[in-house]
């Protein structure tokens, strides 16, 4: 037994989906019970079928995600059949929103006579599943734009931009912390 998506991110009230797997040794066919254990308090588990006959897929939904606190949960599937009871451990991370908003802390903002490799570090956002991105320009106005990151999972960056002989010599970064599942459409 095992799942495919063994972990899924969602922002409240989105649905979670992990498909489960289970598989077939021989030509063993006895049904296979599913459980799951380890929902957060407030969630709601429905299997799209149980019992299942192998090789064959189920679907575990957690539903409610909206009465969940946020956090990174490990929830816990059992398959029991006649030769016993097998398990596979799945992630569940539930995000609220928009993120703690992060501050600069290395280089300070605005600093001049910065020589690349530039080291930039700021403070994280405690919410799980968020990422990063920066922009830094040569001018605090932003116009240019001279490196770029995002989807970054730590609250460092190193950049190699280098100002041109034009420039003041002033990195202004622009930080914020993204909870990607919270965007809609």
């Amino acid at each position: 037994m095992s799942s495919s998506t063994s972990t899924v991110s969602v922002c409240q009230p989105d649905v979670a989906a992990f498909t489960i797997e289970v598989g077939q040794i021989g030509g063993y066919t006895d049904p296979v019970a599913l459980t799951v254990s380890g929902v957060p308090t407030g969630g709601v588990a429905n299997f799209s079928a149980t019992p299942i006959t192998p090789a064959g897929t189920s679907t575990l939904t957690i539903s409610n995600t909206a009465a969940i606190t946020p956090g990174t949960y490990t929830l816990t599937v059992s398959g029991n059949s006649t030769t016993g009871v097998k398990t596979t451990d799945v992630i569940l991370v539930v995000s609220n929103g928009n993120p703690t908003v992060v501050t600069q802390l290395t280089p300070t903002n605005g600093a001049s006579g910065i020589s690349a490799p530039t080291t930039f570090t700021w403070t994280t956002a405690p919410e799980p599943g968020v990422t990063y991105e920066i922009d830094i320009a040569s001018d605090a106005g932003f116009s240019t734009i001279i490196d770029q990151a995002t989807g970054l999972s730590s609250a460092t960056y190193v950049s190699s931009a280098t100002l041109s002989s034009t420039t003041s010599g002033i990195l202004s970064p622009s930080l914020s912390a993204i909870n990607p599942f919270f965007v809609r459409k």
